[in-house]
């Protein structure tokens, strides 16, 4: 993900631009471990440059902390209220916690304001994994048609991927999502989806295989962390389990899932039998 240092214009001390563009360039690495603690110091960050709204915002959605993700992007639409990406983002970060008619709202609000066919594509591909999830098939197909007019045939592979999953057509999302992959190689919610998919299939095993691939290339990733912590829940690994939660909470001690993690920690002493047929 490229950060564009032009936003930083308005910042006249040298040491402040070297210190951000080194911020930058841990982001971009994937360094996570680096940028995490760079949230203690919003505030900071934002009174030098108000646009760093948007990279903070995706820091604190890489560090599993959605309400402050939440309240940064609010923040910087504030300011800039016809922002598309900030307009795109905030929906992104509702979707992740169910408002999805205030998601709704705002991504037909961005493709009002996208001035280009590549920013209309982009809102109409966001617009497709929001009716997906909202089950509203019709729209989501709609959408993806629209997001192909600017794009081209072959956009929109994750949002297609995503509806067929949750149309449980399973084999067509499989093959959609790995070719994403395979165009877009270590992208983290790819490898998160197709865990998903190989879980809704209750193949536990091959749900820990992805994320580990994931983590290969992304081993600072809480949320790839996260996740691979709940596959070895479900496959009953607990000496690996409490490892990789230790590993969450060292990278990212405010992230909101660290206590559902406790909360499977709690439940590994309870009954008998597999851990995931206590679940499902």
């Amino acid at each position: 993900m490229i950060i564009d240092l032009r936003w930083n214009s308005m910042i006249t001390e040298p040491r402040q631009m070297q210190e951000f563009a080194a911020l930058v360039q841990a982001w971009e690495e994937k360094q996570y471990a680096l940028c995490i603690p760079a949230l203690s110091k919003a505030k900071l960050l934002l009174a030098q440059d108000p646009r760093r709204a948007v990279f903070l915002a995706k820091i604190a959605a890489t560090a599993g902390q959605g309400r402050l993700e939440r309240a940064l992007w609010r923040w910087g639409l504030s300011r800039y209220p016809k922002d598309v990406e900030l307009l795109c983002g905030l929906a992104g970060a509702y979707q992740s916690c169910r408002r999805l008619v205030d998601a709704k709202e705002l991504l037909q609000r961005a493709e009002q304001l996208a001035a280009s066919p590549e920013a209309q594509g982009r809102v109409w591909e966001q617009l497709a994994g929001l009716f997906g999830q909202m089950r509203l098939f019709m729209f989501a197909e709609e959408s993806l048609a629209k997001a192909r007019e600017k794009l081209g045939s072959s956009a929109a592979l994750y949002e297609e991927g995503y509806l067929r999953l949750q149309q449980e057509r399973y084999v067509e999302s499989s093959r959609l999502l790995t070719e994403a992959l395979a165009r877009e190689p270590g992208r983290e919610d790819i490898y998160i989806m197709l865990a998903g998919l190989s879980i809704q299939q209750h193949d536990w095993a091959k749900a820990e295989e992805w994320l580990a691939a994931g983590i290969k290339g992304s081993p600072q990733s809480p949320n790839l962390l996260y996740h691979y912590a709940v596959s070895q829940w479900l496959m009953g690994e607990q000496a690996a389990f409490l490892d990789t939660v230790a590993k969450v909470e060292a990278l990212s001690p405010k992230a909101e899932y660290i206590p559902f993690l406790y909360w499977l920690i709690g439940r590994m002493g309870s009954g008998e039998g597999s851990f995931r047929e206590r679940v499902y």
